[in-house]
């Protein structure tokens, strides 16, 4: 891997990190404040952590899993929101657009890194 790629995949992989690592502690914060939520402590816990594990490991592992990593990163989110879909009582409208631009940053990781 050139040292350019590898920099750009980096610097793509550390703003995805921190972007969903903010958006982990706001669904967390929606979490404290509607305790009686499953979808909404499912997304915030099992599923962002997922995300986030996943795009920390874009850069570790063996460049051939690398679009894999980002798949599953992707089907965290999917998983989520289909969790979320259930919730009947609380608006969990502001969780789907985090979703949204979490989707979109592990897609940016994913085609960055298939460019390799």
């Amino acid at each position: 891997m050139a040292a350019s790629t590898y920099l750009s995949l980096s610097f793509v992989k550390m703003v995805a990190i921190e972007k969903t690592t903010k958006a982990q502690e706001y669904v967390k914060q929606m979490m404290n404040q509607y305790p009686s939520s499953q979808p909404i402590k499912l997304c915030a816990t099992e599923k962002y952590d997922t995300l986030i594990n996943q795009l920390k490991g874009v850069l570790i592992e063996d460049p051939d899993i690398i679009d894999m990593k980002a798949k599953y990163a992707a089907d965290a989110l999917d998983e989520c929101e289909t969790a979320l879909a259930g919730e009947k009582i609380v608006n969990v409208s502001s969780i789907y657009t985090l979703n949204n631009n979490m989707m979109l940053l592990a897609d940016i990781v994913r085609i960055t890194a298939s460019n390799i």
